[in-house]
Formats: C-alpha cells, structure tokens, sequence
C-alpha cells in the first residue's frame, strides 16, 4: 500500500527536492517512519533503520538522490 499510493505522491517532483536544505528532506523522513509504523502497527520503541532495514524501504533521502541522479544523468 504504501510503495504504491503513498510514496509516489511523496516523490512527485523530487528533482526540486534534491536543492532543498536538510531540514526539509528530514521532514519528508519523518513522515515515512510515521506512515510506516501507522500502517504496520510497529511500537514506538522500534528504531526508524530498523524498521526501514527489514521492510526493505529506502529512506527518503536516498530516494532522492538516487531520482535526482537519474533525471540529471538523462539531460
């Protein structure tokens, strides 16, 4: 559910993300460890890597990097 409704809204022009501060792309880290323990009943306990580790689910950033990489090399 949420690699496919959920995160593509997220990514939705993610080349103009990778020129914003740190700050901002934390937030969008934030909101899927939110999303993600929401929707797997994880406990608050539970470490936002290790989460991301055994659900196979990049973080945020990396995401961007890795779009924005592409849609830079394609220019």
């Amino acid at each position: 559910m949420y690699l496919t409704l959920i995160r593509p809204i997220m990514l939705y022009a993610v080349s103009a993300w990778e020129t914003a501060n740190k700050t901002d792309r934390a937030h969008l880290d934030v909101l899927q460890n939110k999303i993600l323990t929401t929707i797997m009943n994880i406990p608050w306990f539970v470490r936002n890597v290790q989460i991301q580790n055994d659900l196979q689910i990049k973080s945020m950033h990396e995401q961007i990097l890795i779009i924005s990489c592409n849609f830079f090399e394609s220019l």
